[in-house]
């Protein structure tokens, strides 16, 4: 009778302290629902606004003005910057590369696990990066895909500041929230070692809080080489946080596979 009883208050704490997933697939599928109703109300009110035609053309000519020569100088600048990246390949090759990884994580305290395969590609001052994250416990699973389209990296030396946007979709309930992202790396050991460090961060809900927040910190190491193909296991820690209410903490580990 104790062994029973001691069982069944062991599921009990269990199930009452990780009803993570099972929460955030609630909220989504609330914020999906409330959006749509805003969606169509907004849509309502918006065709019944109208602008001024008393706007002064002199200050549209200088707005339209400030703006061209704001957007051309930002391409100019992207342009001759990508220029000067691509020709330190020579002395720098992981400047354009591709890379492929697969880690595991588990958090202690919800009885979660996470499983993260993810692809990218680096060509000078861009990359993108794709990835599923998979994440379970008791209560059930979710499956979201991350796609950070465009990244725009600064490499000075041996650091590479990076700032992306894009999105993620969540598989159940169906939605998708754009999404941005800033980073850091550093490369160690004459290339052979990294850091990386990034923050990601989800639009706001029609909750009034956003899908998710999460932190990134990971090492890897080349452990060996052959050709271009380089193996690097890694370790790690994510922080995600969704709707501000739901909270993993991930120590992960996983492998490298680096080709430049």
């Amino acid at each position: 009778m104790k062994k029973i009883l001691f069982t069944l208050c062991f599921l009990l704490t269990v199930f009452s302290a990780v009803s993570q997933v099972r929460d955030v697939r609630q909220k989504a599928a609330k914020d999906k629902s409330t959006s749509g109703t805003r969606g169509s109300s907004g849509s309502k009110s918006g065709s019944s606004s109208s602008f001024s035609d008393d706007d002064d053309g002199c200050f549209d000519f200088i707005v339209f003005e400030l703006f061209y020569h704001a957007l051309t100088g930002a391409f100019k600048g992207v342009y001759y910057g990508q220029s000067y990246t691509l020709q330190q390949k020579a002395d720098r090759p992981e400047l354009v590369s591709f890379q492929a990884a697969l880690s595991s994580g588990y958090d202690y305290k919800s009885n979660a696990f996470t499983t993260v395969p993810s692809l990218r590609g680096n060509w000078g001052v861009f990359a993108s990066d794709l990835r599923m994250v998979h994440v379970n416990d008791v209560t059930g699973n979710m499956q979201m895909v991350d796609w950070q389209v465009l990244m725009v990296r600064l490499p000075i030396q041996n650091v590479k500041l990076e700032y992306g946007i894009g999105f993620t979709h969540l598989w159940s309930p169906s939605k998708t929230y754009f999404e941005q992202s800033a980073g850091v790396e550093l490369n160690l050991f004459n290339g052979d070692g990294a850091v990386q460090g990034g923050y990601r961060w989800s639009q706001m809900t029609s909750l009034d809080e956003r899908f998710r927040q999460e932190f990134n910190l990971e090492a890897d190491y080349q452990v060996a080489m052959l050709g271009s193909f380089r193996l690097c296991p890694m370790v790690g820690y994510t922080w995600q946080n969704y709707f501000d209410s739901t909270k993993f903490n991930f120590f992960r580990v996983g492998m490298k596979f680096k080709l430049y």
